[in-house]
């Protein structure tokens, strides 16, 4: 899938993309903003350790706080829930504002190397924002919620801040890009079990059959 292929494409440029003397990754192939994604995603992907020895979780350290400047924000997120932290897409995007899945995605790569303490700061501030029906919005700051701008004020329930959040509350947790770790939403069936299970299905196909020519039968009478 989309994920796998990123992984295998993170592997391919981790020489490249990342900058050894500051412990960072570039935003992509000759591209050399700092953003927040290459830093959760790279070390979600490639694990805290490069191939000859880079510290990838590094990158986790720079967002967390980076004297020159990094892509955390505090912004409100209504009258009520205010001073929410979490992340912006990149340092060249001149407005603060809260990119959740993102954040999610942050607190995910912290979870990954077993800083616990900073995974949970950051999902527990996204948690501050679920709305009732259980979603989560794609982005916002400190403007009228009714301003929809994008992407700082993006106030609509996005699939990819509610799948990040809840990877992070999956027991075990779940890190998309090393599929391996997905639970398995069936129990493994071994040949036999899975030979019964193709069989009903090929039963209730049948019968299914059966009874759409009955009706047919009954139709034309």
């Amino acid at each position: 899938g989309r994920l796998q292929g990123r992984t295998a494409l993170f592997q391919l440029r981790s020489g490249h993309a990342h900058i050894h003397d500051v412990n960072i990754f570039w935003q992509g192939w000759e591209d050399f903003s700092y953003s927040t994604d290459p830093q959760s995603w790279g070390v979600l992907s490639l694990g805290p350790v490069g191939p000859d020895n880079e510290d990838f979780a590094a990158s986790l350290d720079w967002l967390w706080y980076a004297p020159y400047g990094n892509t955390r924000c505090v912004q409100d997120y209504s009258l009520e829930v205010l001073d929410v932290e979490g992340f912006k897409s990149g340092t060249g995007e001149p407005m603060c504002y809260i990119w959740v899945e993102a954040t999610d995605g942050v607190a995910s790569a912290y979870y990954s190397v077993g800083d616990d303490v900073r995974g949970e700061h950051f999902h527990s501030q996204m948690a501050r924002t679920v709305a009732d029906n259980g979603g989560l919005v794609h982005s916002f700051c400190d403007v009228d919620p009714d301003i929809i701008r994008w992407p700082e004020n993006f106030r609509h329930n996005h699939v990819a801040s509610v799948a990040w959040h809840y990877f992070n509350l999956a027991t075990p947790r779940i890190n998309p890009f090393r599929p391996a770790n997905l639970p398995s939403p069936v129990p493994a069936l071994g040949m036999w079990g899975m030979i019964v299970l193709c069989l009903l299905i090929l039963g209730c196909a049948l019968w299914l059959l059966s009874q759409e020519r009955t009706s047919m039968r009954q139709g034309c009478k």
